[in-house]
């Protein structure tokens, strides 16, 4: 989960996201990955994000943050 992620809440279609890679248990580390977090037709969700918006806050309210939730999200190869 990240919060405070600018164009996150409304407007974002793609994300990088870091995330550990391990294979056959083996870890090689932080690794950037590109990920699709909305539907470029729809606009909908992807299966496993979670997007939400921060809310109001003391100054520059007319920027989108908000923050991700990744559950079980498979990013293809």
């Amino acid at each position: 989960m990240k919060f405070w992620i600018g164009a996150s809440a409304q407007i974002a279609n793609m994300a990088v996201i870091w995330a550990q890679v391990v294979v056959k248990g083996i870890s090689y580390g932080p690794h950037p990955f590109v990920v699709q977090v909305r539907d470029l037709k729809t606009h909908d969700l992807m299966p496993g994000v979670i997007i939400g918006d921060c809310g109001d806050k003391f100054g520059l309210n007319g920027i989108d943050n908000g923050y991700f939730i990744l559950e079980g999200l498979i990013v293809p190869k």
